[in-house]
């Protein structure tokens, strides 16, 4: 037996994570926002390299990616921005 309720949610969960859609999100952000799909590789847009709140680009990559954080888990209003696109995933 485990403490988990939502044992399927959380495999899920962890499929999306590890899957291309997942590590994008999780290392670009946000599709058109955060990241554009140039010749199939990402690039990062303006709103990341000169962004206008004027922090330098790992600050700004922070505010949206993982970035390099080696586990899932909250990320600040990122979180709760990729949480709907999660939560999509989750429903299909």
């Amino acid at each position: 037996m485990t403490a988990n309720k939502h044992v399927a949610e959380s495999a899920k969960f962890l499929d999306f994570h590890f899957s291309k859609e997942g590590t994008l999100l999780k290392y670009f952000g946000i599709e058109g926002q955060t990241y554009t799909m140039v010749n199939n590789e990402p690039v990062y847009t303006d709103h990341i390299k000169k962004n206008p709140e004027g922090l330098p680009i790992m600050d700004a990559i922070a505010k949206y990616c993982r970035d390099g954080n080696p586990s899932p888990g909250f990320n600040g209003m990122a979180s709760f921005v990729n949480m709907k696109n999660l939560q999509r995933i989750l429903r299909s």
